[in-house]
C-alpha cells in the first residue's frame, strides 16, 4: 500500500513539473521548430528564423520554390503572330516605354543570373498598363495580369480567333519590372534585382551584388526581411554566412517579391539594433512600393 502511495505522489510531482516547464509563457524554442526568437521592434512584432536544415521542413514559412512566371502591371512582353509581321511595327503603347529606357539605360534582365543589357532595338516591346492590359493590334485590350506567360499566349490567340485563322502567338517577357528584391548593407554593390522567370536564391543575390565586403561585413549576420501581410509582422531570416552548413541551405532560400538583404556591418551585432535601423526604411519601402530608396545609403552604410 506504501508503495502505491509513494509512486502516485512520484507521478503527481512528474505531472507538476512538466506542467511547470511547458508554460507557455516561458517562450522556449526546440531544435525542430523553426522560429527562434520573437521581438517587438519599433511597435512592430519581429519573428527572426535561421535559414538552416530545420527551416526547409517548414515551407509555409519561408516559401518554396517559384514556379511559372506571373505577369503583372509594368512587365514588359513581346508578342508576335506567325505570318503576320504588321503586328512587329504595332507599337501603340510604347512611345513612353521606350523614351524612358533609351534615357535611363537601366533596363536589365537576368539569364541564369547573368545581368545583360536590354537591346530595345530588336524588341517587340507591349508595356502591361496600370489596368493590367496590353493593347493588341485587331483584338485592342487584352488583360493579361495575374497569368503565366502560356496562359497569356493562348488568350492572345483566343482574341484573335475572329480576324486571323489558327493564329500562332509567340509571347515572352523582355523587362521584369512588377516584382524586385533588395540588397542593401555591407555588399560591393547596393542594388535592386528584379524577380525573373529564373528563381532568385540568396546566394545568387549576393553574388549579383558582388559578394560581401570582405573588410566593413559582419558575414554571421547576414538578413532577408520579408513583411508578413497576413499577420501585419515581419520575418526576418537570419544567414550564418560564416557557416558552410548553413551557405548549403541558402542556396534552397527562394527569395520573394520586396524581399530585403540585408549584410551588417563588422561593429553592429545586436539583432535589436541592426532591427531598430532598418525597418523604418523598409516599412517605407513595403508600403510605398518605390524603387531603392536614398535614405538607405544612410540608414545602412
Amino acid at each position: 500500500m506504501n508503495r502505491i502511495i509513494v509512486y502516485c505522489y512520484i507521478m503527481l510531482c512528474g505531472l507538476c513539473l512538466s506542467g511547470c516547464f511547458f508554460t507557455p509563457s516561458m517562450n522556449l524554442q526546440f531544435k525542430d521548430q523553426p522560429l527562434l526568437r520573437s521581438s517587438d521592434i519599433n511597435n512592430i512584432k519581429v519573428d527572426l528564423y535561421p535559414i538552416d536544415q530545420h527551416l526547409v521542413n517548414y515551407p509555409q514559412v519561408y516559401g518554396t520554390m517559384p514556379t511559372d512566371y506571373i505577369i503583372e502591371s509594368r512587365d514588359v512582353v513581346s508578342v508576335a503572330v506567325w505570318g503576320h509581321p504588321e503586328f512587329v511595327t504595332e507599337h501603340s503603347n510604347l512611345n513612353n516605354f521606350a523614351a524612358s529606357a533609351h534615357s535611363t539605360g537601366s533596363e536589365i534582365i537576368i539569364d541564369s543570373y547573368g545581368l545583360k543589357k536590354l537591346n530595345t532595338d530588336t524588341v517587340d516591346k507591349f508595356s502591361v498598363n496600370s489596368a493590367g492590359n496590353i493593347h493588341i493590334l485587331y483584338a485592342g485590350d487584352v488583360h493579361i495580369s495575374g497569368l503565366t506567360v502560356e496562359s497569356a499566349r493562348r488568350k492572345i490567340e483566343k482574341s484573335l480567333k475572329g480576324y486571323i485563322i489558327k493564329p500562332e502567338v509567340k509571347l515572352s517577357v523582355v523587362v521584369y519590372r512588377s516584382k524586385a528584391i533588395y540588397v542593401v548593407g555591407e555588399v560591393q554593390q547596393n542594388q535592386m534585382l528584379p524577380i525573373t522567370d529564373v528563381p532568385l536564391n540568396l546566394t545568387a543575390a549576393l553574388q549579383l551584388s558582388g559578394w560581401v565586403n570582405s573588410v566593413t561585413a559582419n558575414v554571421n549576420q547576414i538578413y532577408v526581411l520579408r513583411r508578413n501581410k497576413q499577420t501585419d509582422s515581419v520575418n526576418a531570416f537570419w544567414l550564418d554566412g560564416g557557416s558552410v552548413t548553413a551557405m548549403l541551405f541558402a542556396q534552397s532560400f527562394y527569395l520573394q517579391n520586396n524581399d530585403i538583404v540585408y549584410v551588417s556591418t563588422s561593429g553592429l551585432s545586436q539583432f535589436n539594433r541592426v532591427m531598430s535601423q532598418l525597418l523604418p526604411t523598409a516599412e517605407a519601402l513595403w508600403y510605398t512600393k518605390t524603387s531603392l530608396p536614398n535614405s538607405f545609403g544612410a540608414v545602412l552604410n
